[in-house]
């Protein structure tokens, strides 16, 4: 399938990084995008994992990111240390929730 076409189906099906975007509904939409693709027997799975990080942990995880590891050093260091006074401000603690979505189909 064509890029486009994927991109059509992502818009049909609701897909995308909305806030709020990733629980069962979400699950479910993914599925029937899998669906969408011909693939049957299609299954859905969510996985949640909270991950707590102290203000250097954080900004020691945002520094594997490509878009943060890209930016210009002086930017990205002042970046950081604003991220990290304003993490020290509020408790010094940053919980993050991740979500997983697995959606299994089989081509016939």
């Amino acid at each position: 399938m064509q890029r486009r076409d994927s991109k059509r189906l992502r818009q049909v099906h609701g897909l995308g990084h909305a806030p709020g975007a990733h629980g069962e509904e979400a699950a479910q939409k993914r599925a029937g995008f899998v669906k969408a693709y011909g693939c049957a027997g299609v299954h859905s799975a969510l996985y949640q994992t909270t991950a707590g990080y102290d203000a250097q942990g954080w900004i020691e995880r945002l520094n594997t990111n490509s878009d943060h590891r890209a930016l210009p050093e002086k930017r990205r260091l002042a970046l950081f240390g604003a991220i990290e006074d304003a993490i020290n401000a509020f408790g010094g603690r940053y919980t993050v929730t991740n979500t997983s979505i697995l959606c299994l189909g089989r081509k016939p």
